[in-house]
């Protein structure tokens, strides 16, 4: 839990801990976001969890397809396997309203990974389409609350 007081201290209560801590912010070098080693069959079981998740989710068959997109060049798919992950978890918020489910199991059968250039997203006829950059580590994919609202402008 944390207290925020009208000055803007801030103190933490940790579980467990009954001593209160005073926080305050960092002002360090902080590394640069990056993904974790994924390989390609981590890719393609995220896409099958995926693929069992949101259809069970919005109630019709949704299938994540990645496709045989080789490796990149640090010999996995670390990009792809994120994309996946985050494509999953966008739908996911959408289809938290009914009305959002059922827009999804109407209008979308099949989502399509591609490697291209950067991120992008896209609808082919029942399909959304995720771009990704195998070599453009967290920014070579679309997150999760793009492709949140992606889907809520588009459907």
């Amino acid at each position: 839990m944390l207290r925020i007081a009208a000055y803007g201290g801030v103190t933490v209560f940790w579980p467990g801990d009954a001593r209160a801590h005073a926080a305050s912010k960092s002002f360090g070098e902080d590394p640069p976001l990056t993904l974790d080693f994924a390989t390609l069959e981590t890719a393609r079981n995220r896409a099958q969890t995926a693929t069992a998740l949101i259809s069970a989710k919005v109630g019709a068959p949704i299938v994540f397809e990645i496709g045989d997109p080789g490796e990149d060049a640090a010999g996995g798919s670390s990009v792809l396997a994120d994309a996946v992950v985050r494509a999953a978890d966008g739908l996911a918020r959408v289809a938290e309203d009914p009305t959002g489910a059922r827009v999804i199991a109407a209008r979308i059968r099949h989502i399509r990974f591609r490697p291209m250039t950067g991120p992008s997203l896209g609808m082919e006829k029942d399909a959304l389409t995720i771009g990704y950059n195998p070599s453009g580590d967290i920014a070579g994919r679309p997150s999760s609350a793009r492709v949140e609202q992606f889907l809520e402008e588009s459907l």
